[in-house]
């Protein structure tokens, strides 16, 4: 990505979402590096940030982020998997973790399970279904009417195999007519061709969208929760909008070590995890960007993995969802 459309995004990120610069601090011990498969200004990237920067506080301890986008997370992965299991390294990371070895295993060159030390599963995300502002789609039955004509209907990702990508698909099995995958190197990018109407729509992580929706930037037309959501008291879920089942496919983010971290070394980083999510202040954060705060243990996050990995698994074939 140009360094100019990296600064772009970083301000839209402080824009939309109002983060605070990670702190850094002048002592001896060696940064925490977090390694971030997507790009700047999109939910993984805003919230490992997020709490990121409050594990570096509580660690006392600098913070440095670095964002390797591209291949839908898997080159942030492996970038992980190659450092060395010393606790200075995490990967902040998402439902892609899984789904990469199931839909392109030919450029997934890791073991989900085997080759990382899940450290803790930080929170859970829904998606919502937006479109620009001025789109004239007004429900979901609208943009599955426009898929069933001949032209058909465009949608964008954060990339192959992320929840946008997924949830769409899932819609286009169960909705049927044509609708067309464009993927991006992140939710942040992918928003803003959607913002500005080059893509009919997207799944996008319910994460700081109520400033664009507030400032007529999007429209959001269905949520993938349970129940409707109190900050979109107006906005049926997929499941009012006569499609159930979404909200079992959610999506999270979480933090992971490299294979051979001691479990010591594991405990104590979940601890730092832990003990940033609990200050009011970063679940406040949290919770109005519409993230829901977990903080599991490492052992919570290891078995939430191997289920995970069925969860997809079973999705993917049923609702036979291919990378192209």
């Amino acid at each position: 990505m140009k360094r100019r459309h990296i600064g772009a995004l970083a301000l839209l990120a402080a824009t939309l979402f109002g983060l605070p610069a990670l702190s850094a601090f002048a002592q001896s011990a060696p940064p925490l590096k977090l390694y971030i498969g997507f790009a700047v200004g999109g939910p993984t990237d805003v919230i490992g940030r997020l709490i990121g920067g409050e594990v570096g506080q509580v660690l006392k301890r600098a913070v440095v982020v670095e964002n390797l986008t591209g291949a839908s997370g898997n080159l942030a992965t492996m970038a992980l998997i190659k450092s060395p299991p010393d606790g200075n390294t995490l990967l902040v990371t998402s439902l892609t973790h899984n789904v990469n070895t199931l839909l392109i295993p030919e450029q997934t060159k890791y073991d989900p399970i085997n080759d990382v030390v899940p450290v803790s599963q930080a929170v859970t995300l829904f998606s919502a279904l937006i479109v620009p502002y001025d789109s004239p789609f007004r429900s979901v039955a609208d943009v599955v009417a426009k898929a069933k004509t001949a032209s058909g209907v465009t949608y964008a990702s954060a990339g192959i195999g992320g929840s946008g990508h997924l949830a769409a698909e899932l819609l286009a099995s169960r909705a049927g007519g044509t609708m067309v995958h464009v993927p991006f190197r992140g939710n942040a990018p992918a928003m803003l061709e959607v913002m500005a109407g080059r893509v009919d729509f997207m799944f996008f992580p319910m994460v700081g969208l109520q400033q664009m929706v507030q400032t007529k930037k999007l429209r959001v037309l269905a949520v993938t929760t349970a129940e409707r959501r109190p900050d979109y008291p107006d906005v049926p879920t997929m499941a009012e909008a006569g499609l159930p089942g979404f909200e079992r496919y959610s999506n999270y983010i979480g933090f992971m070590a490299p294979r051979g971290t001691p479990p010591s070394v594991a405990a104590g980083l979940h601890e730092a995890i832990k003990t940033a999510m609990a200050k009011p202040s970063v679940r406040d954060q949290l919770l109005a960007l519409g993230a829901g705060p977990v903080g599991s243990s490492p052992q919570e996050f290891a078995s939430f993995i191997v289920d995970d990995r069925k969860r997809w698994a079973d999705l993917i074939t049923t609702a036979k969802i291919k990378a192209e």
